[in-house]
């Protein structure tokens, strides 16, 4: 949260909800998130708005910067919030660009997209191994990672592409021949 809103003014949702969802990723439980905010049900509420009071996303916004580094104590209700933000596929915090917190959806989009442009071979190949190897869930990672197998697929198709044009030459050639 950048911008300075009134209190009872409502914004987007989206840096709110992807805060929660990136301490529910490292094992934050809601129960847990709501208490520290004391505010019973809201996470479950937000969910169901396009918007949230502004008062509601600064806090949000104060406790993921107090909890976005530190590790929840072991329980099985920490657990059970990872397993359910790694099948859900939510980033966990340091994998989140802070800069990309309160995009909308379309403008996180373009922002990736723009980011994923400019990256050469080596830097996607660097993000699939990161998202494959050590389970990266950020949108970067996941984006690059897609354009890596998408660039990948191409070079195969043209080199497939190339070896049958040579071997439809070297056949006429062959054809001329005799």
């Amino acid at each position: 949260m950048t911008k300075k809103v009134a209190d009872r003014e409502f914004v987007p949702r989206w840096g709110t909800q992807r805060r929660i969802e990136a301490l529910i990723a490292i094992g934050w439980h809601v129960e847990e998130i709501e208490r520290r905010l004391s505010s019973k049900e809201m996470v479950r509420r937000m969910r169901q708005r396009e918007r949230v009071e502004s008062a509601t996303a600064r806090k949000v916004a104060a406790l993921y910067e107090q909890l976005w580094n530190v590790a929840p104590p072991e329980s099985t209700a920490a657990l059970r919030a990872r397993k359910r933000a790694e099948r859900k596929g939510w980033p966990r915090p340091m994998e989140w660009d802070d800069d990309w917190l309160d995009l909308s959806p379309d403008e996180l989009e373009r922002a990736i997209a723009a980011e994923v442009a400019l990256m050469d071979r080596d830097e996607l190949l660097a993000c699939n191994r990161a998202r494959l190897t050590y389970g990266d869930r950020s949108p970067l990672a996941l984006a690059a990672s897609r354009e890596f197998m998408r660039r990948k697929s191409a070079a195969r198709r043209e080199q497939e592409r190339r070896h049958l044009a040579r071997r439809r030459a070297e056949r006429e050639q062959l054809a001329q021949a005799a």
